[in-house]
C-alpha cells in the first residue's frame, strides 16, 4: 500500500481531529459521540443468516451513523491510497474472481 500524490481531499497532512471531521464531513461532536460514548452494543445490530452448507454465520452490521462514519472514511482512503494487485478485498473492481485468476496455474 502507497500513499498517493495528494488527491483534492488528502490525508497527507491529517494532523487534527477537526481537519479529519471536515474531510469526513461530518461534525466533531457527533463522531465523538458515535466513537466514544455510544455503547458498543448500540454500534451494531448483531443477526445470524443461513451458511450455504449448514449452520449459521453470525454479522454484526454497524448501525446507521457508525455505518456513514465507515463509508465516508472507506471512500476517502480509496482516494488516497493505493494497493498492490496481490490485494483484493474491499478493492472496488477486485474481487473473489480476481483472486482466483491471480492463482490459476497455466
Amino acid at each position: 500500500m502507497k500513499l498517493l500524490n495528494p488527491p483534492s481531499r488528502s490525508i497527507h497532512k491529517l494532523d487534527s481531529l477537526d481537519l479529519l471531521c471536515n474531510l469526513l464531513g461530518v461534525k466533531k461532536g457527533q463522531l465523538l459521540y458515535i466513537c466514544y460514548k455510544r455503547a458498543d452494543e448500540q454500534k451494531y445490530k448483531s443477526f445470524e443468516i443461513p451458511k450455504k452448507n449448514g449452520g449459521l454465520r453470525k454479522i454484526d452490521s454497524p448501525q446507521k451513523g457508525l455505518r456513514v462514519v465507515q463509508q465516508k472514511l472507506a471512500e476517502l482512503l480509496t482516494e488516497n491510497l493505493e494497493f498492490k494487485p496481490c490485494v483484493q478485498g474491499f478493492i472496488k473492481g477486485r474481487g473473489i474472481l480476481q483472486n482466483a485468476i491471480l492463482h490459476k496455474k497455466i
